[in-house]
């Protein structure tokens, strides 16, 4: 029997001990450290020597360690199943359980301590029973029925403060959530390329937590079918981030299904789990990580590819652990899946600049050098007869070919410095050239021997900028041209004038004229030499307008804006 001396001290340890768990209710203790404390209190309110708290994990029917106060390290994290030990049997039962020594328990799980006297009670909130508390000491101490009224009493504070430590767990962990989304979005908002996003990644989200990660994106043909699997990066605490791109064979398996609805898988064991495909258990055992966690990277409903999670030991995956994986998948799998269509259109961007290149570079190599070649080939095929006639005419024909020789080798030299790199350098703008109306009249003094008569006028114009004067000079070449070969031109009259806000071109032919052609058209030529014309002046902002019919000729009019103060 206890003295009243006795039951004053006690009562004394018992309101100091409530006053503590209070203290520890408001203290904002993460659930851990103030379950250690708890434990502790429990311990000097009943004068035990260990003690130890389990929280109650229902779906798996067992109590689980969570906190202990002069225990061995290897009893937090174990767990007891309903029935076993002295914490399962307050599980089965919901009522205190005392023993004098705790090897006449049921099933006991720590043959160390079979000589202790040992008292469990149950935690309950609500109703609802959420953990065990469970004490011991070694003789002669033992426990009695008002000892366990005292402790069940104070498993109600106990229950309090394990429930607001709980909600504010709940609350950080949302709030860590947030900020991780925060920082995670905007670090991938400015990676400019899938490899930048894919380290930014590794950094802001793999290096906080404990398993070993990689990021794999998927390689698909023509068929929208995936043929294989870029490993993009991967982070592990002792290599730290590594990003590349090395590709692996994709092969199908039972996990597919299951990943392209878009849900996690978990796999504690790939020696054990029957879903593991044969190939992915011999991966993973070459890697040495068993454990293994699949979150699927969707965009646009599609899956383009995984967040893989490893662990070197077997383990049952903690869903808490994984929430900050897969609430910045999301994100990751809408980063990678923009920066690759940019990429995309970039890369189409670029197609179309090239061919747009070849094009304008393949019309310049028709306005000049094929202009100047068919010059030469109409005066060559003329000088053998040129020479019987006349030696003199002979001659300076001859001298002619030489000149229109020396121009296409520099229209030629002109177009391939255009075409060679210039190693980052800003391309080299064209020296002014000659004004326009010398620059026409010299070519059409260089074709008059072999042309039909060739009349010029240019007596209202005034000159405009470079790149005007440029296409205008190729428009006259390629039209002068064209007649000359095709029109069988009696004469043809050239005239450049300014008028009001318009410059205007005319080359007017009286020979057989374009039996397709229909008045106000841009012309029904598919070759370079019209769609030539018609790029140029729709470059200048202009309008192209050939008229003729057959038998009358044809008159081709062009109209480009005329430069402002000119």
């Amino acid at each position: 029997m206890r003295t009243d001396a006795e039951r004053l001290q006690r009562l004394l340890r018992r309101e100091a001990s409530l006053r503590d768990v209070i203290e520890a209710i408001g203290s904002g203790l993460d659930l851990r450290s103030l379950l250690s404390r708890i434990a502790e209190i429990a311990c000097r309110l009943l004068e035990a020597d260990n003690g130890a708290i389990g929280l109650v994990d229902e779906e798996a029917g067992v109590v689980r360690m969570a906190a202990t106060w002069r225990m061995p390290e290897d009893e937090i994290g174990s767990e007891v199943r309903c029935g076993q030990g002295l914490s399962g049997q307050v599980m089965e039962t919901r009522q205190p359980v005392i023993y004098n020594r705790y090897g006449d328990v049921n099933d006991p799980t720590r043959s160390d301590f079979s000589d202790h006297a040992v008292i469990g009670v149950p935690i309950f909130w609500r109703d609802r029973l959420i953990g065990t508390f469970g004490l011991g000491s070694p003789p002669p101490r033992t426990f009695d029925q008002e000892d366990a009224a005292v402790l069940s009493r104070f498993a109600e504070h106990a229950a309090i403060a394990i429930e607001n430590a709980r909600l504010f767990d709940r609350v950080q962990s949302s709030l860590d959530e947030v900020q991780l989304l925060y920082e995670t979005t905007a670090r991938l908002g400015l990676a400019a390329h899938p490899d930048e996003i894919v380290a930014a990644y590794l950094d802001q989200v793999a290096s906080t937590g404990k398993y070993a990660c990689t990021v794999t994106e998927y390689v698909y043909d023509a068929g929208d079918q995936r043929v294989g699997v870029l490993i993009k990066g991967r982070w592990s605490r002792a290599g730290g981030a590594e990003v590349g791109n090395t590709r692996v064979p994709y092969s199908r398996d039972d996990l597919d299904p299951i990943l392209d609805s878009g849900q996690t898988v978990m796999i504690g064991n790939v020696e054990t789990d029957l879903r593991v495909s044969k190939d992915l258990r011999e991966m993973q055992r070459q890697d040495g990580h068993p454990g293994l966690a699949l979150i699927p990277l969707i965009a646009g409903g599609r899956r383009i590819g995984l967040v893989v999670l490893t662990s070197p030991i077997p383990l049952e995956w903690d869903p808490a652990e994984l929430r900050p994986y897969q609430a910045t998948a999301g994100y990751l799998a809408i980063a990678l899946q923009q920066r690759r269509e940019q990429l995309d259109l970039q890369e189409a961007e670029r197609q179309v600049a090239v061919l747009e290149d070849r094009q304008r570079l393949a019309h310049e190599l028709h306005d000049s050098v094929t202009q100047v070649l068919t010059s030469i080939n109409f005066i060559a095929q003329a000088t053998p007869g040129a020479l019987a006639k006349d030696h003199q005419e002979g001659l300076a024909r001859i001298d002619q070919l030489a000149n229109l020789s020396q121009r296409a080798l520099s229209e030629m030299r002109a177009l391939l410095l255009e075409l060679s790199p210039r190693s980052g350098r800003e391309p080299e703008m064209k020296p002014a050239s000659r004004p326009l109306p010398l620059a026409i009249e010299e070519h059409l003094e260089s074709i008059r021997t072999t042309a039909p008569p060739l009349t010029f006028c240019a007596e209202t114009y005034e000159p405009q900028p470079s790149a005007v004067e440029h296409a205008l000079l190729r428009i006259t070449q390629e039209a002068v041209t064209n007649a000359i070969k095709h029109a069988q031109a009696g004469e043809i009259v050239i005239r450049l004038e300014c008028s009001g806000s318009t410059v205007r071109l005319t080359i007017r032919d009286d020979g057989v004229g374009l039996a397709q052609s229909r008045e106000g058209s841009a012309g029904r030529g598919t070759g370079l030499g019209l769609s030539g014309i018609r790029r140029r002046v729709y470059e200048l902002g202009g309008s192209v307008r050939i008229q003729g019919s057959s038998g009358k000729g044809t008159i081709v009019t062009v109209s480009v804006p005329r430069a402002k103060g000119d």
